[in-house]
Order: C-alpha cells, then sequence, then structure tokens
C-alpha cells in the first residue's frame, strides 16, 4: 500500500500497487489499484499494463494521443507532500499538486491530461514500480533527476530510490529539469 498516512486519515489518495520486472529488473508493466479514487461510480481506479503494452483505466483500453497533445502546456505538476522542503519551486509557472502517494502522483500522468509531469521522491520500490511500467508502456519515461536511469536491481533490498525523480514526456522532463535544476535544495 502506497499513501499509508493518507489511507490512516480516511483520505482517498492511497493504492495498491504491483510492479512487474523483466529478467534485467526493468519495469514491464503494472497495477494500481486505488480503491477511493476518482471513479465517478464509487468503483475506485484500476490503471494497469501488461508486457504487451496495453494500458487499461478500469475496463477500457486508453488512448493516450489526444492527451499527448496537451502535454506540452505546464499546466499542473504533481509533488510529494514534502517537495517544497527541499526545492524552491516557486517559479514553476503551473500548480502544484499532490494526491497523498507517490504511485498515484506518478499514476496522474496518465490519468490527467492536464498534468504534465511529477516531481518523485526518493521512494520505495513498492511506490515506484507498477507505476513506472504503466508509463514506460504509455510512451513515457521516469528517471532520475541526474538523467541516470533507475536501477531496480539496487531498490530490491527495500532501500529507497537515491534521488529525486521526474516522470512524463521526454520533452516534459527537459522542461522540468530546467525549473527544478535552476532551484536551490536546501
Amino acid at each position: 500500500i502506497d499513501g499509508t498516512d493518507a489511507y490512516s486519515q480516511g483520505m482517498p489518495g492511497w493504492a495498491v500497487s504491483v510492479g512487474l520486472l523483466d529478467s534485467d529488473f526493468d519495469p514491464i508493466g503494472g497495477v494500481v489499484y486505488a480503491p477511493k479514487w476518482g471513479s465517478p461510480a464509487g468503483d475506485g481506479t484500476l490503471l494497469f499494463s501488461d508486457k504487451a503494452g496495453s494500458v487499461y483505466l478500469n475496463d477500457t483500453l486508453l488512448s493516450l494521443t489526444e492527451a499527448d497533445e496537451h502535454r506540452a502546456e505546464l499546466y499542473q505538476l504533481m509533488v510529494s507532500s514534502h517537495n517544497h522542503k527541499d526545492w524552491n519551486l516557486k517559479h514553476f509557472p503551473g500548480k502544484l499538486r499532490n494526491t497523498g502517494g507517490a504511485v498515484l502522483n506518478i499514476a496522474a500522468v496518465i490519468l490527467y491530461y492536464r498534468v504534465i509531469g511529477a516531481l518523485v521522491s526518493p521512494c520505495h520500490i513498492w511506490d515506484l514500480a507498477a507505476a513506472h511500467g504503466i508509463l514506460k508502456n504509455a510512451g513515457l519515461f521516469i528517471e532520475y533527476i541526474s538523467g541516470k536511469k533507475v536501477n531496480y536491481r539496487v531498490l530490491l533490498n527495500g532501500e529507497n530510490a537515491e534521488e529525486y525523480m521526474l516522470a512524463g514526456t521526454r520533452e516534459n522532463i527537459n522542461i522540468l529539469k530546467s525549473y527544478i535544476l535552476s532551484s536551490i535544495p536546501s
């Protein structure tokens, strides 16, 4: 479960996630189920993708082409609840948002076309792998802010990721780096 603090407070921003890694420990799919998140019918949100590469929201195959046309506009950036302690984001022209958990912050890049990316705090493999596999199959990326690839082999021991990460299109990751790296971590 990611978003345990939100869960313990009765807030909807928590999810159960399972990531699928290949034999090289690269993410190739995942399942993110948020029982209390966003469904008009009240039955939650199920986002999943398998190694074949299709991405589904509940029972619907997602077509991400239309959403990608809007991703170059700087609308909203998903951040963790404590990013404000580490980064000065006051020059980012859009809005900063938080769901309550890393996996939903990352998934929001697919779920909401006005979310152009996510700034992800160093987190555990269970908070990251499922959403990463889904984003990868949707043609999106997650990488360390330094540009390095996330090494899941290292994360298997339960350690946090080694640095902050960015999720989104290649273009938006580069744009976000210009805002984030120009701020001075405290």
